[in-house]
């Protein structure tokens, strides 16, 4: 069965169809995804056509069982769709770029432009998304290396600049800490995770970003807003020294999105579930810590005062917390990197000081009569 036939079985084909009977192979089957995807428009389907090799005859039993509407459609053709149903759409009804070619970066389908030096020092390399790359910048990420090509003769670093990732994600070299590279993400030029990721190996880095993809919410939040370029030299170039060693240490949670205080905030862990302090961070201020509120143990009393905080209710037996004295914990008290951490040492003091001062107490006390101790 053909794909005509298919299509009027569909209900999206009439005789209009067969009166363009006069227009060659490739304008009608542009036609057909004009006419698929809701009178998109011929020109943007022949466009679409011209850097995609659509199996129609797949797409149309698609549309025929319901799995793809038009209006999906369209949005896919014209971009607007979310980048992972795009994603979606290319994995099951494209065969393949009209350019592609046999290289990837990261995973990610390349295109290999060669420059005029055989060397590979003035080469190029483009993505899907239509970004442009030195080679130089991905050598480390690219497969297979490309013939005649070598790391030595393109001097190349050993983390790429930039790493293309799911749903048009940008991910920016911001700093190399000897064998480890922090990334920051980007979506149509905006950064959206400050911060970023550090990783220690490049297959990290890989399976990272392969199984990273963009929230709905960030895609609602920065879809209108306007494409810019990434300019690396303004990228935020790593973060502050207690910023890196607190990511460091293994014990800082990012916030994961929501309207809850571990949505909202970085969360400093302890040394129980009960020690944790929530916080902000702007790498651009002068004051980056912005403590939303600091719970544990024996706290160091006089310095969350003197750095403006109060004590306010707490529902764990032996648990203090603390918020700013003002604003409560709606708003957080912004402070320096220094004060940070002095707070940091002094607040992780508490639970051995706790567990101490209960020792100490049970000791002096010594056995009882009775039942409990």
């Amino acid at each position: 069965m053909d794909k005509y036939t298919l299509m009027s079985r569909a209900g999206i084909w009439n005789k209009q169809v067969i009166e363009s009977s006069h227009i060659n192979e490739s304008n009608e089957d542009a036609y057909s995804l004009h006419r698929m995807a809701g009178n998109i428009g011929q020109s943007t389907a022949e466009e679409f056509l011209a850097n995609h090799s659509v199996d129609l005859e797949l797409l149309t039993k698609a549309i025929q069982q319901g799995t793809i509407n038009q209006y999906e459609l369209r949005d896919v053709i014209n971009g607007s769709a979310h980048p992972s149903k795009i994603k979606a759409f290319n994995d099951e009804f494209v065969t393949g770029s009209i350019n592609e070619s046999q290289h990837k970066v990261a995973g990610q389908p390349v295109t290999l432009n060669k420059g005029e030096a055989s060397d590979g020092t003035d080469w190029t390399v483009t993505f899907k998304n239509n970004v442009e790359v030195p080679l130089s910048d991905v050598l480390a990420l690219i497969d297979p290396m490309p013939s005649g090509i070598t790391k030595t003769n393109v001097n190349e670093s050993q983390w790429a600049d930039q790493v293309p990732g799911n749903d048009e994600i940008v991910w920016v070299k911001t700093k190399e800490m000897g064998s480890k590279a922090n990334y920051t993400p980007f979506y149509r030029g905006h950064e959206f995770d400050k911060g970023g990721y550090t990783f220690g190996s490049q297959s990290e880095m890989d399976k990272y970003i392969n199984d990273y993809i963009l929230s709905n919410q960030m895609y609602n939040k920065l879809k209108h807003e306007p494409v810019k370029p990434i300019k690396i030299n303004e990228v935020e170039q790593g973060e502050t020294g207690l910023m890196d060693t607190l990511t460091s240490s293994g014990k800082l949670v990012k916030p994961d999105g929501g309207g809850s205080m571990n949505g909202q905030y970085y969360q400093l862990q302890g040394g129980t579930d009960y020690d944790i302090i929530h916080f902000d961070y702007d790498s651009n201020s002068e004051k980056p810590f912005g403590v939303a509120q600091v719970a544990g143990h024996h706290m160091p009393t006089q310095l969350l005062r003197k750095l403006g905080f109060r004590e306010t209710r707490s529902w764990t037996a032996g648990v203090e917390v603390y918020i700013p004295r003002f604003d409560g914990n709606s708003n957080p008290k912004y402070i320096s990197e220094q004060e940070m951490a002095q707070l940091v040492e002094e607040w992780g003091k508490g639970v051995s000081s706790y567990a101490k001062t209960m020792g100490d107490f049970y000791k002096d006390r010594g056995r009882t009569s009775g039942t409990i101790d």
